[in-house]
Order: structure tokens, then sequence, then C-alpha cells
């Protein structure tokens, strides 16, 4: 068995779930037995609405808040000790050093990080930052209490529909995709959606993915009425198809950016937290997006959507990249370490 530690609110949004998922789906995909394991509270709402498939793995929820994780040690040490699992991936930005140790030698311990918050006492450590060759010692000493480091693009966790996708960059802009997360608490969704309607003509449609916990789709759904060119979609099973039909793309600096330049759709990213910082400046730095960092100004938003639907080489050339970047193969890479030397 392998074993997942991630949980997903309206604070924390539905990354860490999502991607711990696509991990998981690998597993199942190779007849692994999962264990996925919640605080008590949203998350397993989260975790069935995310998953539709959910009933096939094996969910266990630990006492007290994900935001005090060594609240929850005695419990989930007694369920690792029940359980005994080959490894625990960990995905979480609360862990500490106390609680990680505490969790040592049950099982060999991996945990999927962003932050570089401090030296992790873990058996592996996992970041798919986009890190150049001058970047990389600086990521393997921070990294050093851990044994063994999956660093890079080649570790991001994507589901398999990513992997393999074929991409055909179009002269004229006829499809634009908006998505940007889990939540939006600051509904930048509406500052994008306006900018691409007024930049493009009418022949141009707009799809908006609107997340599992977005406060704002009754607005959302007013403003499709209002106008036929907003196309929304909800609980997109195949992301991969939605992305191959458009042209140009505005995005969050989490899982989907990687998504995105799987297929190899041009991009304009932006963060909406500081961890998504990293991922956006390294992407926009090896020339496969555009990065948009004033997300308060609509007439910036505007000038880089008259850049890229004017611009057709520039629009190969980013493509290009975000293919080369990432291949979509990550989530097997990791599921390979996750059971080397094991017998399952």
């Amino acid at each position: 068995m392998i074993m997942f530690r991630a949980d997903a609110d309206q604070i924390i949004a539905t990354g860490h779930l999502m991607r711990t998922l696509t991990i998981a789906e690998e597993c199942s995909g190779r007849q692994v037995p999962v264990c996925l394991v919640l605080s008590a509270g949203e998350s397993e709402q989260v975790l069935k609405a995310l998953c539709p498939e959910w009933e096939k793995y094996q969910i266990r929820t630990l006492p007290g808040s994900y935001r005090r994780p060594e609240d929850e040690l005695p419990a989930f040490q007694s369920l690792l000790e029940q359980e005994q699992p080959q490894a625990l991936l960990i995905d979480s930005y609360y862990v500490t050093e106390a609680y990680l140790k505490g969790l040592q030698g049950y099982a060999r311990i991996f945990y999927l990080d962003d932050l570089r918050a401090f030296d992790y006492p873990v058996d592996t450590v996992i970041n798919y930052d986009i890190i150049s060759q001058e970047e990389l010692p600086s990521y393997q000493s921070r990294y050093s209490g851990s044994e063994k480091q999956l660093l890079g693009a080649a570790y991001t966790p994507l589901r398999r529909q990513f992997c393999g996708v074929s991409y055909q960059v179009r002269e004229k802009v006829a499809n634009i995709l908006i998505t940007t997360g889990g939540t939006d608490e600051a509904n930048i969704t509406r500052k994008i959606l306006e900018s691409a309607l007024q930049a493009t003509d009418d022949n141009v449609a707009v799809h908006v993915v609107m997340g599992k916990l977005y406060r704002y789709k009754d607005w959302l759904g007013k403003r499709a009425e209002a106008d036929k060119r907003v196309h929304l979609h909800e609980g997109v099973l195949q992301m991969a198809d939605l992305m191959q039909k458009c042209d140009l793309a505005f995005s969050a600096a989490g899982t989907t950016l990687y998504e995105l330049c799987a297929v190899g759709v041009p991009t304009i990213c932006f963060a909406m937290a500081a961890n998504q910082l990293p991922c956006a400046k390294g992407f926009a730095a090896a020339g496969a997006v555009i990065f948009e960092k004033h997300l308060n100004f609509q007439e910036s938003f505007l000038e880089k959507i008259k850049t890229l639907t004017d611009d057709y080489p520039l629009r190969c050339r980013m493509s290009a990249v975000m293919r080369q970047l990432v291949d979509g193969k990550g989530a097997g890479r990791i599921v390979d370490e996750l059971l080397e030397g094991t017998r399952i």
C-alpha cells in the first residue's frame, strides 16, 4: 500500500489534494492499493467532489486541524502501525520538523514541496519547480537532510491525459481559456474575462473554468447569459481536450500551468499566491509563458492579449518551449520511486 496525506478547503484550495490524487491514480492504474489520509472537516467532501471514483480508495480521517499537524501525530502513528504502508507521500505547507521526525520509521517518507521552508527530515523530497543549472546546487543544498531529491519539471505530477497530447498552434485565435484555480477569492477571473472580451472580436469564444470552491458562480452565470461568447465549464474531467481546443490561455501558476505546458497552449500566467511566483518566473525566464504580475491593472491584461493574438510566430515559439519543459510523465516517475525496492 501507498499512503497519501493532503487536504483541501476554502483557505488552502484544492491544489495539494489534486496533485496527490494524480499520483494516487497512477498507483491505482498499476494495481497498487492506495490509502488517502485527510484531516477531519471539509477535506473529505472536497475529495469526493474532485474524484468521481473515490470509492476505489481507502479513505481515513485524522482528528484535529491540518494547521496543527503535531496534534494528529498519535492517531497518525497508530494508523501507520496498523496499515504498514510501503511509502507515505505528504503534501502540506503546515508540516513541521517535529511532525516529520515523528513519522520516521513507520514508512519511507516522501514530501512534495514548493516552499523550501526548511531542510525536511524525510527520505525523499520532490520539487518540480523549473530549475536552471545555476539554481540546482542551491536546491540540493537546501534539501541536504533528505536521502534523495527528485527535482525539476520532469517530476510534475500530471494526469495521464496530458501525456503525448497532439496540439497545433493555429494562426488565428478563436478560443481563449481562463482558469484561476480552485478558489479565486479575489475574483481575478472577472478582470481577465472582461479584458479578453474587450480585446477580441465577436468571433472569439472565451472558456472559463470554474473551480470547485469558486464563490462567484452566480455573477459568472449572469455574465455568460449576457454575452454568448462566454462559455462556462465546471467539473471538467478531460481538461486536456478543452485545452487542445484553445489558442490562448490565462492561468494561475499552479499545476494547471504545467498542464498547459504539456499540451502547448500559449499562456499568460499570474501568481495567485507567493508560492506560485518561482513557477511563474521560471517559466517566463525560459520563454515558455508571459508572466503578468500586475493583477489589479486591467490595461496590462489587455496589452498582453493583443500581443499574443497578433503575434503568431511568438505563440509558436512559446508552445515549443512549453512542451520541451513538461512531457506529462512526472506522475509515473514519482510512482516508480514510491515503489522502488518493494514487491508490489
